[in-house]
Parts: C-alpha cells; sequence; structure tokens
C-alpha cells in the first residue's frame, strides 16, 4: 500500500484502482464515485505525458489506467501492486509524488458521468459544425501506411506497437491489447485542429484496413474532450466487445464505426446527423 502520510493525496487514485477486478465491490467499476469513462484523460505532464483511465464496458470488461511517458511509451496499472509491473523505476518512482497525485485528484474529479450511443448527442453536435481536413497530418500520413501487423494473434498498428511495453498475456482478450496498443492521443500528432485530423485519420485507417484485410471487420472508436481526440481500433471479433452494448450512458463525444462504414459520406450529408 501507499505510505500513510500520504494517504489523503493517493485517496482518489486508490479509489480508481480498487474497484478494478481484483477484488473490491463492484469488479468493473473504474472512476471516482463510480464514475465511468471510455477514455478519460485525467493528468497532464509535459508534451505527451499522462495518465488515461478507461472503463467502457461495466461489468463485462476491467477498466484500466494507462501512464504515457514524455515519449509516448504505454504503461499499464497493476491495482493488486500498485505498480507500473512493466515501467521502469523512473516511472513507478512517480507514484511517491504528491504533486503528481495531486493532478490525479484534482482532474478525476471534475470527470462528468455521460451517454454513449453509435454516435452520441455531443458527437452529432461536433460533426454537424465539422468539415473534416482534406490533408492529414505527416506524422499520422505515416502511421496510416506502416499499416498492421500480427502480434500475439492480435492487429496492432506497426507504429504504435513499439510503445506498447505491455505483453498481450495482461489482458483478458486481443480486444482490449488492441485498444491498448492501437491508441493514440491525436493533439500529439497535430495540434491544430485535432478533431477534424482525428476523423481524417480514422476513415485512412479503415481504408487502409478494406485493402489490406477485406474479409474482416476493423471498428473504430473516436471520443474528444476538453483536453485530448483519442482515436482507438480493434478488430471486430464474436463475444469481444470495447464499448459496453448499452452505448446511451456516455456524455463526451464519443462514436463508434466500422470498415463498412464511410465518415466522409457521413460529413456531407448533413441531414443523417441528427439529434436525439
Amino acid at each position: 500500500m501507499f505510505a500513510t502520510q500520504l494517504d489523503p493525496i493517493y485517496a482518489l487514485f486508490i479509489e480508481l484502482v480498487s474497484n478494478s477486478g481484483n477484488g473490491g465491490g463492484n469488479a468493473d467499476m473504474l472512476g471516482a464515485n463510480g464514475a465511468q469513462f471510455a477514455s478519460k484523460t485525467v493528468w497532464k505532464g509535459d508534451g505527451k505525458e499522462r495518465i488515461d483511465v478507461e472503463n467502457p464496458n461495466p461489468g463485462q470488461r476491467p477498466g484500466q489506467i494507462h501512464y504515457q511517458d514524455n515519449q509516448g511509451k504505454k504503461y499499464l496499472y497493476d491495482p493488486s501492486t500498485n505498480s507500473f509491473p512493466d515501467a521502469p523505476n523512473s516511472v513507478n518512482k512517480l507514484l511517491n509524488d504528491p504533486n503528481f497525485n495531486a493532478a490525479i485528484q484534482k482532474k478525476a474529479q471534475q470527470v462528468p458521468r455521460w451517454k454513449l450511443m453509435k454516435i452520441n448527442g455531443p458527437m452529432r453536435n461536433l460533426l454537424r459544425s465539422t468539415q473534416a481536413s482534406r490533408v492529414l497530418a505527416p506524422s499520422l500520413s505515416e502511421i496510416v501506411r506502416d499499416g498492421f501487423e500480427v502480434r500475439d494473434g492480435c492487429s496492432v498498428l506497426r507504429a504504435l506497437s513499439k510503445h506498447a511495453n505491455v505483453p498481450r498475456a495482461r489482458f483478458t482478450d486481443c480486444t482490449g491489447y488492441e485498444c491498448f496498443v492501437n491508441s493514440l492521443h491525436v493533439e500529439d500528432y497535430i495540434a491544430e485542429m485535432p478533431f477534424e485530423q482525428a476523423l481524417l485519420f480514422v476513415g485512412e485507417i479503415l481504408n487502409q484496413w478494406r485493402l489490406e484485410q477485406p474479409v474482416s471487420c476493423l471498428v473504430a472508436i473516436l471520443v474528444a474532450d476538453e483536453l485530448s481526440v483519442v482515436a482507438k481500433f480493434h478488430v471486430k471479433r464474436h463475444g469481444e466487445q470495447w464499448l459496453g452494448d448499452d452505448i446511451e450512458r456516455y456524455e463526451d463525444p464519443t462514436m463508434s464505426l466500422d470498415s463498412n462504414d464511410d465518415i466522409a459520406t457521413l460529413l456531407k450529408d448533413k441531414k443523417r446527423i441528427k439529434s436525439k
């Protein structure tokens, strides 16, 4: 456990992880006061450094906490050991820094509850007022060009897999592993118009998938909030999913589509983007 003298500072962080499937009351609730997160940045350091909290499917999929360092390397938090087991000592030392945990506490208390549908209300509002960028940023284009590779039976983006410092065995299924590896904050790659760039990026990834894997289906998830725009990708599999069936609960702008969908067509036909 954490040092006694730091208990007030760590209180919320402990709450974030104590019920994530390792004993605790509601096994898949991960968040302050039971708040649920599709993908929420609860602490932001310099550059790419951040902590993300995710719990998309309560009761079905364990929640996760990721730490990403300034080089973009990601590490999974293990609540059973109160540590980042695959991270270097320098990362775990952050857990002894009261400022680090105070920042988590301050941000996590601001996280709202939310509802979600395939394209939820807040996302519809964004889409209705958005025109997709015509040119994808070079840094994102490079990720698209590198395409996918198979690792431990899972499909991962080559450009992102080198930053995933966690083995497949730590995840209950390929979908969880893919959503860990195939996850990026678009604002890390381009600061201007990240949401518009995210739409174009998701469209290009799905197009690339259709060329490489015309038989199987790739699911794309896009989540936006006041700090970030997050894109995730996983293969559609029977019995596995990232977002829950009842996706009416999420309030952050969120959408889920797959390689059978076309973002460009959706944006051109604004009448299809209706308010709930």
